[in-house]
């Protein structure tokens, strides 16, 4: 498994192979953020084909006549897609100073035609290298040769999104793409001797989403990268990209909620997802009044928006899962720096007033985020995540510890043995005595 910041190096790394990265990953984790972040920062073209969408004229282009050789002959219009990989490749007007030359001979005929004149088109330019290496003059021979070369001419990314939902005429053709840099006579690109990058994405096929199962035989063609959820590298680029703090706020506060579907595949939410409502929340001032509760819903699913909604109503309040650490740590080294071992019962003493303020179902979220990061911790380590227990009121401590023992088995029996290391299980009996009790 790679998170989302390793997919750019693996795709880096297959570049300079001349491999196909195969980026395996649940829908909205950024996969081709990725790839077009790579893209950018080289300087390349970014071309996204969304395979799924396409029909046979999109892929390959129209079928149209033309005389080649006395013949009429039957060949395909360049589709969009691939005229924008050419045109980043050799523009239609070039700088002859931009021109590179490695045979003299051509470049001597190229200069005694184009005299006076400070820049040639592609297709003249096309044609005289056609007429000196006597090669069909049935399409661009400039992209996939050696004896020229044009110094702005930019590689390619070519993004090859839902490759495991594509038609089947559309997945064979992007096949022979991937194996032969080529499609009918529409030729890739190769650039200083790289070839023009191509890139693909595919959903899971775990019962989630509507896609096709590939065989060991094709895999074995790909650098295959599964991608999981990560919050830490999505966090780091939100905060260099300046999204909204209230929804960084936010899933700090409830990292399940990252990347979360419901149980009965409703609408849920994902990084894509976060970053479409932090833009919404932006604009929120300027968009029609009244639709905030539903336009949250229609981004990231009614149970999540129900959450984020409480939490964009008491936002400024300064209770975050950061400040009730930050009052426990302090607490924790103040018993220490007076020679007393830290006791997590009387230590939660601390934050009694703020749990009182928390609503029950923020209580619970923050024990999600705290039991996430403290829970493989050992000894001291662990003690915020046992003091936040302790502070909680018996009902929000039931819910939590039947849940751990319900959902989460391993994290249950480590927080029990963390409890009867610090505090002799006491975490527990008190919860049990109330049980009795009522």
């Amino acid at each position: 498994m790679s998170t989302i910041s390793e997919v750019k190096q693996i795709i880096a790394a297959a570049d300079i192979c001349g491999h196909v990265p195969l980026i395996k990953g649940v829908h909205g984790l950024g996969k081709s953020e990725a790839a077009a972040q790579y893209a950018k920062e080289q300087d390349m073209y970014f071309e996204p084909l969304i395979l799924s969408l396409m029909d046979t004229g999109d892929m390959l282009g129209l079928p149209v006549t033309e005389n080649i050789g006395g013949m009429v002959s039957t060949i395909w219009a360049a589709p969009s897609w691939y005229s924008n990989v050419v045109n980043a490749a050799w523009p239609n007007d070039l700088g002859i100073d931009r021109l590179q030359f490695t045979d003299t001979s051509f470049q001597e005929y190229v200069l005694s035609k184009s005299k006076h004149t400070g820049s040639i088109s592609r297709k003249d330019l096309n044609k005289m290298y056609c007429t000196h290496y006597q090669v069909p003059e049935d399409r661009i021979q400039l992209l996939r040769q050696e004896n020229v070369a044009y110094m702005d001419s930019r590689r390619s990314v070519v993004f090859l999104d839902e490759f495991n939902r594509a038609p089947s005429d559309i997945l064979n053709a992007s096949l022979q793409l991937i194996l032969d840099h080529r499609l009918h006579s529409h030729l890739l690109p190769v650039i200083r001797g790289q070839e023009t990058l191509l890139v693909a994405a595919i959903n899971p096929a775990d019962g989630d989403y509507t896609v096709q199962e590939f065989d060991p035989a094709l895999l074995d063609r790909f650098v295959t990268c599964e991608v999981t959820p990560d919050l830490k590298s999505w966090m780091k680029w939100a905060k260099d990209n300046g999204v909204n703090s209230i929804v960084t706020d936010f899933l700090i506060d409830n990292q399940t909620k990252f990347h979360f579907t419901p149980k009965d595949g409703s609408k849920g939410a994902s990084p894509r997802s976060w970053t479409r409502l932090a833009s919404y929340i932006d604009r929120i001032d300027s968009t029609p009044k009244g639709v905030m509760t539903q336009y949250m819903i229609g981004t990231v699913g009614a149970s999540v928006a129900a959450q984020f909604l409480m939490f964009y109503n008491n936002y400024g309040s300064g209770i975050t899962t950061a400040a009730v650490e930050k009052i426990i740590k302090k607490e924790i080294a103040a018993y220490v720096k007076q020679g007393n071992e830290p006791n997590p019962e009387k230590v939660a003493k601390c934050i009694e007033d703020t749990m009182e303020k928390l609503e029950a179902i923020r209580r619970i979220e923050f024990t999600e985020t705290l039991t996430k990061k403290y829970i493989n911790k050992e000894g001291s380590a662990a003690l915020p995540l046992l003091v936040f227990l302790y502070a909680l009121p018996i009902e929000s401590l039931s819910a939590v510890l039947k849940n751990l023992q319900t959902e989460d088995l391993e994290s249950y029996s480590k927080l029990a043995q963390l409890d009867k290391v610090a505090n002799g299980k006491r975490l527990f009996v008190k919860l049990v005595a109330n049980l009795r009790v009522g």
